[in-house]
């Protein structure tokens, strides 16, 4: 059999059809298209009687006939590769197959007697393989009792690895339109979604504004003309006992009454914040009316109320909030406390950190878990029984916090639970704390939070927390700008915090810094924990403010 010699001018086609094969597959034109242009352009440099690319569907024994320059209008035809033991071959070895006749070679045995009325001679397959995957082959057919020559051999091994990369290139692209088109359904879904869930949210809005409508007249309404009979009865002249009871009614009624206006500015977005008004206020005084209101609630579980301490103690607080903390803590120890015990209320002076007041309610019930301690002020938390740390709790913190004050809670040892609150004698006036850094103190004694809290609220808005347990749960809460520890922490607590701390979305980077009260060195040993480059500070009391300065100085330019 005779091989297809190559002079200069089929070297040089050869040559022109690659670079033209190369940029008709850099240019424009979809994968069709441009494997017709393909075989045209091979089978005018190579005299073939068929010219074909034919792209395997991976995974199966099926494929595809793209383009064949001997049938210009075939598109796709299906083939069925194991009646093509030579298109086999190529694609699994992933390597040229060259037969120069179909009569004698071995690999065409089994298909021999299907060849017989075929007009074919020899046969070029060169495997479409790139970065190592195998997408089809480019088949070229001689009937001419001719074999490929070397060159022509070296011609279609080239046109083949350029083909390859464009159907990987075409294959890459469709993928990653297809992933974009996925992309964009679920946009457009997420969308829909947001869509129907923001007009849920205009119906909620609507039906909260009727129901704001209906509290302005329908609940004022009934309080006002309560409020009116009061009245009148404390102005007929009844008998003392009788006296003492209207007026329990008459405040009851006039902070329900509060109590809705609250409700109807926020509904109506008239505020962001509690507006507090400061007056000079008896702590020990107020306690003892709120005792005396709610004497009658306890009893009807038959629990006692008693008021302790200061006969009197004066404090710039605005009345109407510092009842509401009373009430809710008061309230809520009543609920918690067993038949026949006694709710304790001590009225008492700090004079730690310039005075303050501070006020303790006590009760003997069955207590707060250890776990459950740093979560009681959280909105919407209730206990693993179910009973209270609803909304109650955590009003009472805000309140007191808008005081400048701190709370707080502990078990007691003998059984039962105490609340503490405790605020500043003289009023702080929050109104510039959005400008201010966010300051995370945790200290477990309660004179030293005091202190720092006193300390630092000048330059920052600062929170307190008494835990590492309730740090954390105000740091997620707050995501301040630096925390400050109480290096009295031990040291396998302190570096549990950290980690803790850093294991939370927003707080990764947050600086910790912690404060000893002497030498730092010889407070406690932290040389385990404290890291500069993590953000993990030392700082004896001289150093701290700043320390700190600089801290949330470069955090926030950062």
């Amino acid at each position: 059999m005779q091989m297809s010699g190559v002079t200069p001018r089929l070297r040089r086609l050869e040559l022109e059809a690659l670079l033209e094969i190369t940029e008709a597959a850099t240019s424009h034109l979809d994968l069709e298209e441009l494997l017709h242009v393909v075989v045209n352009r091979i089978a005018a440099v190579v005299p073939v009687d068929r010219c074909s690319v034919i792209l395997a569907d991976q995974g199966s024994n099926q494929a595809l006939v793209m383009a064949s320059h001997d049938v210009p209008e075939l598109r796709r035809l299906p083939i069925d590769l194991l009646r093509y033991p030579e298109l086999q071959r190529a694609i699994e070895s992933r390597s040229p197959v060259m037969i120069d006749d179909v009569r004698s070679d071995p690999v065409m045995a089994e298909v021999r007697p299907l060849l017989e009325t075929v007009p074919v001679s020899s046969l070029a397959i060169a495997p479409l393989v790139s970065k190592g995957d195998a997408y089809g082959v480019l088949y070229l057919r001689l009937a001419r009792d001719r074999a490929f020559g070397p060159d022509e051999q070296a011609f279609v091994r080239a046109a083949a690895s350029i083909i390859a990369n464009s159907v990987r290139n075409a294959r890459l692209h469709t993928s990653v339109r297809q992933r974009r088109d996925e992309l964009e359904a679920a946009y457009e879904e997420r969308y829909r979604e947001l869509d129907a869930a923001n007009e849920q949210l205009r119906e909620t809005s609507r039906l909260k504004d009727e129901l704001l409508a209906i509290c302005s007249h329908d609940v004022r309404a009934p309080l006002n003309v309560l409020l009116g009979h009061t009245r009148l009865l404390l102005s007929a002249g009844i008998e003392p006992g009788q006296r003492r009871s209207v007026e329990a009614i008459e405040r009851q009624a006039m902070r329900v009454l509060q109590l809705v206006e609250q409700i109807l500015e926020t509904g109506r977005g008239r505020r962001e914040s509690w507006q507090l008004s400061f007056a000079s206020v008896d702590l020990a005084a107020l306690v003892r009316r709120v005792v005396d209101d709610l004497t009658t609630l306890g009893a009807e579980g038959s629990v006692s109320l008693r008021s302790e301490g200061h006969d009197t103690l004066l404090a710039e607080v605005d009345e109407s909030a510092i009842r509401q903390v009373l009430e809710n803590l008061i309230s809520n120890a009543i609920a918690h406390a067993p038949e026949g015990t006694a709710v304790e209320v001590e009225v008492s002076l700090d004079e730690a950190a310039g005075g303050r007041a501070r006020i303790e309610v006590r009760d003997r019930g069955p207590g707060i878990a250890e776990a459950e301690l740093p979560l009681v002020f959280e909105r919407f938390r209730k206990g693993d029984k179910g009973a209270g740390f609803g909304l109650g709790l955590a009003i009472a913190r805000e309140l007191v916090e808008h005081h400048g004050g701190d709370i707080w809670v502990r078990a007691r040892p003998e059984g039962g639970t105490s609340f503490v609150f405790a605020v500043p004698l003289r009023a702080r006036r929050a109104g510039s704390e959005g400008d201010k850094r966010r300051l995370l103190v945790v200290a477990e004694d309660c004179e030293m939070r005091a202190s720092l809290g006193e300390r630092l609220r000048e330059r920052y808005a600062v929170t307190l927390a008494r835990t590492g347990g309730e740090g954390i749960a105000r740091a997620r809460a707050l995501l301040p700008d630096a925390v400050l520890v109480d290096s009295d922490f031990p040291e396998g607590r302190a570096t549990a915090f950290v980690q803790q701390l850093r294991s939370h979305p927003g707080l990764g980077e947050t600086p910790v810094v912690y404060l000893g009260r002497t030498d730092l060195a010889q407070s406690v040993s932290l040389e385990s924990v404290v890291d500069g480059r993590r953000g993990i500070f030392a700082a004896a009391d001289d150093d701290l403010l700043p320390l700190l300065d600089e801290l949330v100085t470069s955090r926030r330019v950062g």
